[in-house]
Protein backbone atom coordinates (compact mmCIF):
# COMPACT_ATOMS: atom_id res chain seq x y z
CA UNK A 1 0.00 0.00 0.00
CA UNK A 2 1.23 3.85 -0.68
CA UNK A 3 1.79 6.23 1.89
CA UNK A 4 -1.65 7.55 0.86
CA UNK A 5 -3.20 4.55 1.33
CA UNK A 6 -3.96 3.73 -2.55
CA UNK A 7 -3.69 0.31 -3.07
CA UNK A 8 -0.39 -0.67 -5.91
CA UNK A 9 -2.55 -2.12 -9.10
CA UNK A 10 -1.49 -5.89 -9.18
CA UNK A 11 -3.03 -9.34 -11.16
CA UNK A 12 -3.39 -12.38 -9.57
CA UNK A 13 -5.04 -14.98 -11.08
CA UNK A 14 -6.36 -17.74 -8.53
CA UNK A 15 -7.49 -21.17 -10.16
CA UNK A 16 -9.60 -23.66 -7.97
CA UNK A 17 -10.80 -27.10 -8.49
CA UNK A 18 -13.76 -28.57 -6.47
CA UNK A 19 -12.98 -31.55 -4.65
CA UNK A 20 -14.89 -34.18 -6.22
CA UNK A 21 -15.12 -36.12 -2.96
CA UNK A 22 -15.63 -32.94 -0.63
CA UNK A 23 -17.99 -29.99 -1.70
CA UNK A 24 -16.73 -27.52 0.69
CA UNK A 25 -13.03 -28.00 -0.35
CA UNK A 26 -11.93 -25.63 -3.11
CA UNK A 27 -8.30 -26.77 -4.61
CA UNK A 28 -5.63 -24.25 -6.05
CA UNK A 29 -2.47 -26.37 -6.25
CA UNK A 30 0.59 -26.61 -9.14
CA UNK A 31 1.50 -23.04 -8.91
CA UNK A 32 4.58 -21.84 -11.20
CA UNK A 33 7.54 -20.01 -9.88
CA UNK A 34 5.79 -16.63 -10.53
CA UNK A 35 3.11 -17.23 -7.79
CA UNK A 36 5.93 -18.70 -5.53
CA UNK A 37 5.11 -22.04 -6.31
CA UNK A 38 2.04 -21.65 -3.71
CA UNK A 39 -0.24 -24.41 -3.00
CA UNK A 40 -3.91 -23.62 -1.09
CA UNK A 41 -7.02 -25.39 -0.15
CA UNK A 42 -9.98 -23.31 0.90
CA UNK A 43 -12.38 -25.28 3.01
CA UNK A 44 -16.28 -23.45 2.61
CA UNK A 45 -17.43 -23.75 6.74
CA UNK A 46 -20.38 -21.62 6.46
CA UNK A 47 -22.66 -19.88 3.91
CA UNK A 48 -26.08 -18.17 4.42
CA UNK A 49 -27.70 -15.53 2.68
CA UNK A 50 -25.71 -12.61 4.97
CA UNK A 51 -22.14 -14.02 4.71
CA UNK A 52 -19.87 -16.71 3.62
CA UNK A 53 -16.82 -18.25 5.79
CA UNK A 54 -13.58 -19.52 4.31
CA UNK A 55 -10.91 -21.31 6.22
CA UNK A 56 -7.80 -21.79 4.20
CA UNK A 57 -4.30 -23.06 4.38
CA UNK A 58 -1.13 -23.58 2.28
CA UNK A 59 2.13 -23.18 1.38
CA UNK A 60 4.43 -21.67 -0.53
CA UNK A 61 8.49 -21.05 -1.13
CA UNK A 62 8.50 -18.68 1.99
CA UNK A 63 6.31 -20.71 3.98
CA UNK A 64 4.59 -23.63 4.91
CA UNK A 65 1.87 -24.02 6.92
CA UNK A 66 0.26 -20.76 7.12
CA UNK A 67 -3.65 -20.43 7.32
CA UNK A 68 -6.31 -18.03 8.33
CA UNK A 69 -9.77 -16.98 7.90
CA UNK A 70 -11.88 -14.99 5.66
CA UNK A 71 -15.40 -13.84 6.20
CA UNK A 72 -16.82 -12.26 3.48
CA UNK A 73 -20.23 -10.15 4.38
CA UNK A 74 -21.90 -6.96 2.65
CA UNK A 75 -22.19 -5.64 6.62
CA UNK A 76 -19.56 -2.72 7.38
CA UNK A 77 -18.68 -4.78 10.60
CA UNK A 78 -19.13 -8.12 12.30
CA UNK A 79 -21.12 -5.94 14.96
CA UNK A 80 -23.12 -5.17 12.18
CA UNK A 81 -24.55 -8.74 11.53
CA UNK A 82 -27.58 -9.79 13.12
CA UNK A 83 -26.98 -11.32 16.72
CA UNK A 84 -28.27 -14.47 14.80
CA UNK A 85 -25.53 -14.44 12.00
CA UNK A 86 -22.77 -13.38 14.78
CA UNK A 87 -23.99 -16.74 16.36
CA UNK A 88 -24.29 -19.04 13.33
CA UNK A 89 -20.26 -17.74 12.44
CA UNK A 90 -19.14 -18.77 15.60
CA UNK A 91 -20.83 -21.95 15.58
CA UNK A 92 -19.62 -22.29 11.98
CA UNK A 93 -15.81 -21.79 13.62
CA UNK A 94 -16.72 -24.11 16.69
CA UNK A 95 -18.12 -26.88 14.56
CA UNK A 96 -15.23 -26.93 12.26
CA UNK A 97 -12.83 -28.06 15.13
CA UNK A 98 -9.69 -26.38 13.67
CA UNK A 99 -7.10 -25.95 16.60
CA UNK A 100 -6.44 -22.37 17.57
CA UNK A 101 -9.02 -20.79 15.00
CA UNK A 102 -11.34 -19.19 17.03
CA UNK A 103 -14.23 -15.75 16.52
CA UNK A 104 -11.91 -13.90 19.22
CA UNK A 105 -8.68 -13.82 17.11
CA UNK A 106 -10.02 -13.00 13.79
CA UNK A 107 -8.88 -9.90 13.13
CA UNK A 108 -9.98 -6.93 11.50
CA UNK A 109 -8.92 -5.24 8.56
CA UNK A 110 -6.09 -2.14 9.88
CA UNK A 111 -6.00 1.01 7.99
CA UNK A 112 -4.03 2.59 10.52
CA UNK A 113 -1.80 4.51 8.27
CA UNK A 114 -4.72 5.96 6.52
CA UNK A 115 -6.22 9.00 7.88
CA UNK A 116 -9.71 9.72 9.66
CA UNK A 117 -10.87 11.63 7.04
CA UNK A 118 -10.57 8.39 4.69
Amino acid sequence: MHPDCTYLPRRVHQAFVGDTSENAHLINHNNGRAESHYADDWYVLAVSPAFVLVYYCGCNDAACGYSGAVLYTRAETFEALSAAEQNDVAVAIQEAGIPGFALERMCRPDNRACSSAL
